[in-house]
């Protein structure tokens, strides 16, 4: 029994160093992994690729600046994806500060190729909306909808009447129109009280005109009002 109490002490001991083992061996793999960053000097040169481990900046002598790229150099922005193969640019610089978790791809803007496009809203008589002016090659963030009396809004769309959604691409200065929809209400008249009731359509839409008739069955009797309610507590008309 002693022996096969220090055989299975001896196994377990083995399977607990193996596991161990391949603990760290995952733990040196994962906090010792590199990514890559790509930098695009964006002025007919070779991309430029340097490896950074995982959680650590980059190194401040591989960041390229006006004194290696000249004086229109404005700064270095994400290509956060490609799209119609143009590079989509993040909204603002990348911040050197971020530690590198993924490869990441980096894009020298310069003065003379910084183009900035703006985007008018008509909204079709609704809430005024405003202007935006973005960077060529960053994604349109649409506004909040506009609202107006009576309508619900659907979509932008661009003079060709193409819907236009959020983070859009575009490439000029662009009006886009709202595009709505009257809601309607449905129509109906119930039972009336000596007499016959009728409303001149079943479904209107807002702003519209509808017309209630009511016809006594006889001369002694009048029409006293038009109600909302069953209870006949809320008054509308107290004529056709």
């Amino acid at each position: 029994m002693l022996k096969k109490s220090k055989s299975k002490t001896v196994v377990i001991a083995s399977i607990l160093g193996v596991i161990l083992i391949a603990t760290i061996s995952i733990l040196l793999w994962f906090f010792n992994r590199k990514f890559d960053v790509t930098f695009d000097l964006n002025n007919g040169a070779k991309e430029e690729t340097i490896q950074v481990k995982y959680n650590n900046l980059l190194n401040q002598k591989d960041i390229k600046g006006k004194e290696d790229l000249g004086e229109d150099f404005i700064d270095w922005y994400e290509v956060v994806e490609v799209k119609n193969g143009k590079d989509v640019l993040a909204k603002d610089p990348f911040n050197f500060k971020t530690k590198i978790t993924k490869n990441v791809k980096l894009k020298a803007i310069y003065s003379e190729t910084v183009e900035t496009i703006t985007i008018t809203f008509d909204s079709n008589g609704g809430s005024k909306v405003e202007p935006v002016t973005i960077n060529k090659g960053v994604e349109l963030s649409l506004p909040e909808n506009p609202t107006k009396d009576g309508f619900k809004f659907i979509t932008w769309e661009d003079k060709n009447g193409t819907p236009i959604y959020n983070n859009v691409l575009l490439s000029e200065d662009t009006t886009l129109y709202a595009k709505g929809t009257k809601i309607s209400y449905s129509v109906s008249v119930g039972a009336a009280e000596h007499g016959t009731a009728t409303v001149s359509a079943n479904t209107a839409y807002y702003g519209d005109s509808v017309t209630f008739t009511f016809t006594p069955e006889d001369a002694t009797w009048e029409l006293y009002g038009w109600y909302s309610d069953e209870g006949l507590t809320q008054l509308v008309s107290e004529s056709n």
